[in-house]
């Protein structure tokens, strides 16, 4: 089954493709990301809450993949946006093509919260995270390249995604710092997604923890056709495409 990752919220995802500044940083990764694997496009999906096996339409995720170019960088701007009746979130991510290094994370939900986050290519971390009115700063310096966790599921569809892969790859949250997401292929086959059938990967992945998070993500575009996210005993939150 393919499962949705949940979000309350409008959220903007935007990965960036870069060639310049070099990066001083380590990376561990026996592996690299390839941004080819991530094509154009848009996708609508219906969010829904589902508790004790009742299930509700609660909002609208849209999201969509584009190539720009700002100040001579090359970027892959990936969008996904989530509605819901409590609030819109719009969260923007810029990565580097090649190693996708995070350059900027950009998070605002609803006038009550927002991040800002700079990733040097130094390792030197800036930024803050306002909640309500307060507000609190982010400075840290790094040595080893870490992925960002605010943005992290936009990225899973360009590792190389295979039978049997997994990967603990390191990431930077700005309420904790570093830490590590496991990702696994748990499986592959044909999903039919509304009465359309999809080649899809079967992904599952946490950000710290147990498997939280399942995916199915589309072999041809990238895209997530269906996500689910457990919330709490018999509480998940599910998207899907229209």
């Amino acid at each position: 089954m393919l499962k949705a990752l949940s979000i309350t919220l409008l959220v903007t995802l935007v990965i960036g493709c870069q060639s310049s500044p070099t990066s001083t940083l380590t990376n561990s990764l026996p592996f690299k990301f390839n941004a080819a694997s991530i094509a154009n496009g848009r996708l609508e999906s219906d969010m829904t809450f589902v508790a004790d096996s009742v299930s509700r339409t609660v909002g609208l995720s849209t999201s969509e993949v584009k190539r720009v170019t700002q100040k001579g960088i090359k970027m892959i701007e990936m969008i996904m946006i989530q509605e819901m009746g409590m609030g819109t979130m719009f969260d923007t991510l810029w990565v580097e093509e090649s190693t996708f290094r995070p350059i900027r994370y950009r998070n605002v939900m609803a006038g009550t919260q927002a991040i800002k986050l700079d990733y040097g290519a130094d390792g030197h971390i800036t930024g803050s995270f306002q909640r309500d009115s307060i507000s609190t700063k982010i400075d840290t310096t790094v040595t080893e390249l870490l992925y960002d966790a605010g943005g992290f599921q936009g990225i899973i569809a360009a590792l190389p995604l295979a039978e049997g892969f997994e990967a603990e790859i390191p990431i930077f949250n700005y309420l904790t710092g570093k830490g590590v997401a496991s990702v696994k292929v748990l499986d592959s086959g044909v999903a039919d997604i509304n009465g359309k059938r999809f080649e899809v990967w079967v992904v599952g992945y946490s950000l710290g923890g147990g498997l939280v998070a399942f995916l199915s993500i589309d072999k041809l575009s990238g895209q997530v056709l269906r996500s689910e996210t457990e919330m709490d005993t018999g509480k998940h939150f599910v998207y899907q495409a229209k």
